[in-house]
């Protein structure tokens, strides 16, 4: 099931965890560079496994965070190759199924996604929404779509 949060920030929307896209490079700006501000650790992370040539385009890097009175998933989905305006749909849909699957094996119940590769990434936000429908109609997990405006963009 998908639900749209209009005037909501990703980081204050209860859920289970939380997603964002990234590329292979190791280059985070955007809402990247703001996850990656708040969890330096798993910038670190992120940056070694590039260096190493580990991270592919439809992959997934989860990475779980236990803050006593929260416990929550953050899904890295390598949505792009290079940084900048380079996302690709094909590669969103995969990252997209890969955490679901993992969400769905991990009991997530929700998670708060953003405008996931139609910012910097530059793809249509339309076109990234019927992704999000093919992939998560049907499941038990939640993607809460978290969006500043107070309309979805076309």
């Amino acid at each position: 099931m998908i639900t749209y949060h209009p005037k909501t920030d990703l980081f204050q929307l209860p859920a289970g965890a939380f997603c964002h896209g990234i590329n292979t490079r190791g280059v985070a700006g955007g809402l990247a560079a703001d996850v990656f501000m708040r969890f330096p650790d798993m910038r670190d992370v992120y940056q070694s496994m590039c260096q190493q040539n580990a991270l592919a385009g439809g992959d997934i890097l989860p990475i779980f965070y236990d803050m006593g009175d929260r416990k929550f998933w953050v899904y890295n989905l390598v949505t792009q190759i290079e940084p900048g305006a380079s996302a690709s749909l094909d590669l969103v849909r995969q990252a997209m199924a890969n955490m679901r699957s993992h969400a769905e094996m991990a009991e997530v119940e929700s998670i708060n996604c953003p405008l996931i590769g139609a910012g910097i990434g530059g793809l249509r936000w339309p076109d990234v929404d019927s992704i999000l429908h093919e992939v998560f109609d049907d499941s038990p997990v939640t993607l809460q779509v978290c969006f500043l405006s107070e309309e979805v963009p076309e």
